[in-house]
């Protein structure tokens, strides 16, 4: 058991620095592992809860890529400033060239590559950060729209011949 020698026997006047140290250096690793005890239980309780929010996040994240790749004209991994212009006019967002090109630098400061401005995908997802939960959905729901009509149209065989 953890205890303090000076309370047990109360004798004060025995106490060093270096037994008060040991004591208190004792009583915390109890406590660390009462804490990851508590932990693994929390973990084991909520583990439905947990892994339901793991695949939220795996979704959400999918939904993201689907817009970066609908956006990424070129299929080169990166957004340019063209791209994303069309992608902030999608979101009724009428910015100039300078105005995108310093959006782009705050959330990546050395944004050039291959001699032009583009972004990747963890930098989409933070420029993303910069607007509402609102406009970010309303972006994801019609660029899912919007891929899903381009698909069927190039699906669809053409009738001339």
């Amino acid at each position: 058991a953890v205890h303090l020698k000076f309370i047990q026997t109360g004798q004060i006047g025995r106490l060093s620095p270096m037994n008060i140290l040991v004591q208190i250096i004792s009583m915390l690793g109890i406590i660390g592992i009462a804490r990851v005890f508590m932990d693994t239980l929390a973990k084991f309780a909520y583990r439905e809860e947990i892994a339901r929010a793991e695949k939220d996040r795996e979704h959400e994240l999918s939904k993201l890529r689907t817009t970066f790749s609908y956006f990424d004209a070129d299929a080169d991994g990166t957004i340019d400033l063209d791209e994303l212009s069309q992608m902030l006019h999608s979101m009724g967002k009428r910015l100039s060239r300078e105005e995108v090109f310093l959006l782009v630098k705050k959330v990546n400061p050395n944004c050039y590559r291959r001699g032009e401005v583009a972004i990747d995908f963890p930098h989409f997802c933070m420029l993303l950060a910069v607007f509402s939960a609102e406009e970010v959905g309303h972006l994801v729901a019609t660029t899912e729209m919007r891929a899903s009509v381009d698909r069927q149209i190039r699906a669809t065989p053409s009738r001339e011949g």
